[in-house]
């Protein structure tokens, strides 16, 4: 789980496949994004200095950029 700005962003790794979830604190809204390479999960999510988010799927041996757009 990552803060960025007042969204907090996690994975839900018991589905299949795993999604990406944001939480606006703002509005107390969901909102989820499949991450169809990551079947068991996505681990280690980051921000970077410009808010782009980043995490690895084991499962898969990748590493997976998140440009945060929209804001």
């Amino acid at each position: 789980m990552v803060a960025v700005g007042t969204d907090i962003w996690y994975n839900e790794s018991w589905k299949d496949p795993s999604r990406l979830v944001r939480f606006d604190t703002t509005t107390e809204e969901f909102q989820s994004w499949l991450v169809e390479d990551c079947l068991d999960g996505a681990y280690n999510i980051v921000a970077d200095a410009d808010d782009n988010l980043w995490f690895v799927c084991p499962d898969t041996d990748r590493l997976v950029k998140v440009e945060i757009t929209g804001r």
